[in-house]
């Protein structure tokens, strides 16, 4: 089995373009396809609840502000940690899945790595419900005062992957807003969605507020034999198996992640107050280029953003099959976040900017 990814507009519309045929043909639904793209379709969302107690770290989890208990997973290297990693999982997935790959050779490096699974996925409540940027980076702040306060004279690191680094994007500005930016000593934002649904292909874009205004709730499936995000099968069929992950992705979902890309990309502008790495693979049929490399251009000159590429890589970079390369660039840059990349990738992604494509 192939798993797509589950957060892309192109899929859904492929999937419910026969359904939608008859829709698509009748005056009524030109009527209700011209009220969506004026007036927008917002997804449901189950966001932050009012504040009931401290945000803590316990025994296997992270509690909130609201009252939640995120579950928590730790992987501690041998001896003492000479860096800590807090890694931020992607749409669909749950920290111990998308981490499993790349957590041995992360903590052979000394790393204490800690990673939580973020609302609406995994044993959570309200599964496969969008929770919406402000709750999503409001956890992860909270996380990372939290991970500071337990080892002060320990280096600090936050790495997302896909929606993760999204996530982990915009904790970074709120710390920063906050005067808090020095907590964190490195991001590490392994392609973050950076565009969006009117940046893509027109008729793409119109078929997908006319699925959110009739179908909102519509579960589609993430598999797919044109769209796969990694080339570790292995890591594919695991994640087609395991039960916390979620298979089906609702419409308004895809809906609320676009609306997160968006604010996303106006962050970029105003990056990076630490070292920041923006990482992606040249097989990864997922980003949208053309949007992804406008916004990378945006990056202050000078500043601490930094793009890199990789050739034999995908969507999922933990998980590719040169997964290696992608860990052993993430160690070196917890050891030194001014140098270059010993793999190269910064080369590469100077090139791909430069070009505008893979």
């Amino acid at each position: 089995m192939r798993l797509g990814p589950p957060w892309t507009p192109k899929l859904i519309v492929a999937r419910r373009r026969t359904a939608m045929a008859a829709p698509l043909a009748s005056p009524l639904a030109c009527l209700l396809l011209g009220m969506a793209l004026l007036a927008g379709c917002s997804p449901r969302v189950v966001g932050l609840g009012a504040p009931v107690t401290t945000p803590a770290i316990g025994a296997g989890h992270l509690r909130t502000a609201d009252g939640l208990r995120l579950a928590l997973h730790e992987w501690q290297p041998d001896g003492p940690p000479r860096a800590q990693l807090l890694a931020l999982h992607g749409l669909n997935d749950h920290a111990a899945n998308f981490i499993a790959e790349s957590a041995p050779p992360l903590r052979a490096g000394g790393l204490r790595l800690l990673a939580y699974d973020q609302r609406g996925h995994a044993g959570n409540p309200h599964r496969g419900i969008w929770a919406g940027p402000e709750a999503l980076a409001s956890d992860a702040v909270a996380a990372i005062r939290l991970i500071r306060a337990q080892r002060p004279d320990v280096p600090l690191f936050v790495l997302g992957e896909s929606m993760g680094a999204n996530v982990a994007l915009l904790a970074a500005e709120r710390l920063q807003a906050a005067g808090e930016a020095s907590l964190v000593d490195g991001w590490i934002l392994l392609a973050p969605g950076l565009w969006r649904l009117e940046e893509m292909n027109a008729v793409t874009a119109a078929s997908f507020r006319l699925a959110l205004l009739q179908f909102p709730s519509l579960g589609v499936s993430s598999a797919s034999p044109a769209m796969i995000a990694t080339d570790n099968q292995a890591a594919l069929d695991r994640f087609a198996e395991d039960p916390l992950t979620v298979k089906d992705t609702r419409v308004d979902v895809v809906a609320g992640l676009l609306e997160m890309n968006g604010i996303s990309k106006a962050a970029v502008a105003r990056c990076c107050a630490a070292p920041t790495l923006f990482l992606y693979g040249a097989k990864d049929n997922v980003t949208e280029q053309a949007p992804t490399v406008a916004t990378l251009r945006r990056l202050p000159a000078g500043g601490g953003g930094r793009v890199g590429l990789y050739r034999q890589g995908w969507h999922i970079l933990l998980r590719d099959q040169q997964r290696a390369v992608v860990a052993e660039d993430i160690l070196a840059f917890t050891r030194a976040p001014q140098a270059a990349l010993p793999s190269g990738a910064e080369q590469e992604g100077a090139a791909w900017i430069a070009r505008g494509a893979f």
